[in-house]
């Protein structure tokens, strides 16, 4: 015995200064195959974990929605692409308006906002000069002062971010009376400011009072709900309170337009 344990020691001394490994102890043949098998599947399953737990990515088209807004927050006007921007922000309103106003950050600049009411004013001011001169050829109507109409809309687009303020002071005070004090003038002139978009078709007869309903009153609940995580009752409540003063005003305003063009 202590023979052979000697000659097992010279034999592992000799395989570690030369720097091989002993040769390996060969084993019967077994036909067990289910730890093989286990060994497989835990494999594949942490795989597929792995997978699925990976984030996944969306490679959207971002170049054909708008190559210069941000897809993670909702799009805001930028003076430095004017139409890419306005036209984002136009869609949304429209086609995503509760996702506009989920991810809309109401604190922020109001003079972006501000030029985006004069570029929808304006827009919507020149298609209501263009329609009323084509109007008046088609049917050679003389009622209609053309130059009346011009200076109107002159008029509308050059006032409208006073209007635009004038009626978030409306909605600020019912704001602060149902939410809370805490509420700026800036973020409720934003929210409005956006929701003045719906506007573009104020031009469009008849069209324009469901354009200003859709503004004043569906836009801006959305943007209320979201941003102050009000109930629907209360959001109900507190985009009514302030959309009946402003709409009586936008009534009263557009039937002096309408008589200072007619006469």
């Amino acid at each position: 015995m202590a023979a052979a344990s000697a000659a097992n020691i010279s034999v592992r001394y000799n395989f570690v200064i030369s720097g091989t490994s002993p040769p390996h102890r060969l084993l019967p043949p077994s036909l067990n195959f289910v730890k093989q098998f286990r060994k497989a599947h835990l494999g594949k399953c942490r795989k597929k974990a792995t997978v699925a737990t990976e984030p996944a990515i969306l490679a959207l088209p971002l170049t054909l929605y708008n190559p210069f807004v941000d897809s993670a927050k909702s799009p805001e006007f930028d003076p430095q692409h004017p139409v890419a921007s306005a036209t984002a922000v136009l869609r949304a309103i429209f086609l995503r308006p509760k996702s506009f106003y989920s991810n809309f950050k109401a604190e922020g600049p109001v003079r972006e906002p501000g030029v985006f009411v004069l570029l929808v004013s304006a827009v919507s001011g020149v298609l209501s000069v263009v329609a009323n001169a084509t109007f008046a050829a088609v049917f050679g109507t003389t009622s209609t002062n053309l130059w009346g109409v011009a200076a109107l809309n002159l008029a509308f687009v050059v006032l409208s971010p006073v209007l635009v303020g004038a009626a978030a002071g409306a909605y600020l005070l019912s704001i602060r009376g149902f939410v809370g004090p805490g509420v700026t003038f800036r973020e409720v002139y934003r929210m409005l400011a956006y929701a003045y978009g719906a506007m573009i078709l104020f031009w469009v007869p008849i069209v324009n009072a469901f354009a200003f309903t859709y503004g004043a009153m569906l836009l801006i609940g959305l943007g209320i709900r979201s941003v102050y995580r009000t109930s629907f009752l209360t959001t109900l409540v507190t985009t009514l309170v302030s959309f009946v003063p402003v709409s009586i005003a936008f009534i009263y305003l557009l039937g002096m337009a309408n008589s200072f063009v007619s006469g």
